[in-house]
Order: structure tokens, then sequence, then C-alpha cells
């Protein structure tokens, strides 16, 4: 196996999408099953996780642009 080539194919935003979408199936399974008595924030936590991550990337986005014209 040619570890190189697995993390030169590596993709963090792909990964960080994929494990946040396992993570609250899991969790909302489990509270559905009654396997798990958390409140529904605890279970929704790995979603919101993910939508701020991508608020913060756009806003880092949308300050670079804006502080950098000569890239338009």
């Amino acid at each position: 196996m040619n570890l190189r080539g697995l993390f030169q194919d590596f993709n963090p935003s792909k990964f960080l999408i994929y494990s946040c979408l396992l993570l609250f199936s899991v969790l909302l399974s489990l509270r559905l099953d009654g396997v798990i008595q958390w409140s529904y924030w605890a279970v929704f936590t790995p979603i919101w996780l993910w939508k701020l991550l991508v608020i913060i990337g756009a806003s880092v986005g949308t300050g670079v642009w804006a502080h950098n014209p000569q890239y338009r």
C-alpha cells in the first residue's frame, strides 16, 4: 500500500463532512432506539459544527476577497 498516494488524494473538507454526517447518523439512531437518553441538542451538535465551519470558511473567504482587490 502506498501511503503517499493515499494522503495525496486525501480531501480534508470531504472527510469533515462525512465524519459529521456519520456521527450524527449514529447518534440519531441511538437516540431514536432509546439506547442513549441524550438531549437532541447534543445529538444535532455534529451538524451544527459542520455548519459553523462552513460559515467561518465563507467569512474568511469574503474577508480575503474584500481585502485583496487585485484578485478580482
